[in-house]
């Protein structure tokens, strides 16, 4: 009896001594999530304590704004470098305004575009739009601030620093140097079409680039702005068409392609559709738009089965004769060519460089 007794006392006590050890060593610790904020930084020393504990913080601002407040539960903090950690979880929420600090904006002009900026002041880390209007046939290369390079995003907008700017913009040219350049004067729409010609090993590439302010790209082929070019391959003393040999293809601004094959020395065949493997492609360019002038570009690939030759023998010897429509309405237009139209043996001759 007696040594049952002393064994419910002695389980009694490793309970007590359990609890009390449980009590001694155990610790609750609690999480700490911070807000993320585009106007300044939280930084916590950890990311879960004991209630009770002192938690610092690290409070900073972006430039142009300064720390209005920080919230540990939804409740304000009096002093923000710290706070005591309650017996749950909590959640930092940061709130930052922007500072009373404004910087000037003033802009150095350019001869080659009209730079346009709304507001004259703003605050650290505004975003700035810049609106600009180059002269036909420049782009624009680059942007700067106090003559460091910045970028735009998609707006058009950079980003202001903490200082008083001066905005700054390079242009450069639109159009490369080419071998050919059309020009048609018009009443209302001057327009000059720019010519580039390339071999690769599957097709002679041509491109033309194209400034026209009024684009007619509606209505028949024939009273559409187009761009054309016939092809020779080159023969010494031959300044005549060759029958079945010469080909003229046509591209419209609305997109249609076409195709003319000679039949005499002075007279082409009916327009037919291009066939699948000749491709090309248009592209308009908007008015007063970033790539600096208004117009249209086309590009040509045509494999050189379709001009009855390969590439070996192609290199060096086609002959290209570009000329393009220039339409204000579908009454008034004009067409120009810049060679002989008639005489082979002006054309040109397009060289492997």
């Amino acid at each position: 009896m007696k040594k049952r007794i002393l064994a419910i006392v002695l389980t009694m006590a490793s309970v007590v001594f359990a609890i009390n050890a449980q009590n001694v060593y155990a610790s609750d610790k609690y999480s700490i999530e911070i807000e993320a904020s585009d106007h300044g930084t939280v930084v916590a020393n950890c990311t879960e304590a004991e209630a009770g504990m002192t938690v610092a913080l690290n409070v900073e601002a972006n430039k142009g704004y300064v720390v209005q407040a920080v919230y540990v539960n939804d409740e304000k903090l009096e002093d923000y470098t710290s706070f005591t950690m309650p017996g749950e979880d909590v959640v930092i929420t940061p709130l930052f305004a922007k500072g009373d600090s404004t910087y000037s904006i003033s802009v150095e002009p350019s001869p080659y575009a009209r730079l346009l900026i709304t507001e004259t002041s703003a605050c650290a880390g505004d975003k700035i739009v810049l609106e600009y209007y180059a002269l036909t046939g420049y782009v624009l290369d680059s942007v700067m601030l106090n003559g460091e390079k910045t970028e735009l995003d998609d707006r058009n907008a950079f980003t202001m620093p903490g200082e008083n700017v001066v905005v700054s913009a390079s242009f450069k040219k639109a159009i490369e140097p080419t071998d050919v350049s059309i020009k048609i004067n018009n009443a209302n729409s001057d327009g000059t079409s720019y010519w580039y010609f390339e071999y690769t090993p599957s097709a002679f590439c041509i491109t033309a680039k194209v400034i026209d302010e009024t684009l007619i790209t509606t209505g028949e082929p024939k009273y559409q702005d187009y761009v054309e070019c016939m092809i020779n391959m080159y023969q010494d003393g031959v300044s005549s068409w060759t029958k079945g040999k010469t080909v003229k293809y046509t591209v419209t601004v609305g997109g249609e392609a076409y195709q003319q094959t000679a039949i005499s020395e002075l007279g082409f065949g009916r327009i037919y559709g291009v066939k699948d493997t000749f491709s090309y492609s248009v592209t308009e360019k908007q008015i007063e738009n970033k790539d600096g002038y208004s117009g249209y570009e086309v590009k040509m690939s045509i494999p050189y089965e379709l001009l009855g030759t390969t590439y070996e023998e192609a290199k060096g010897n086609i002959l290209v004769c570009p000329a393009y429509r220039n339409s204000e309405s579908l009454v008034t237009r004009n067409w120009k060519c810049t060679f002989d139209w008639f005489d082979v043996s002006s054309h040109l001759r397009v060289t492997e460089e």
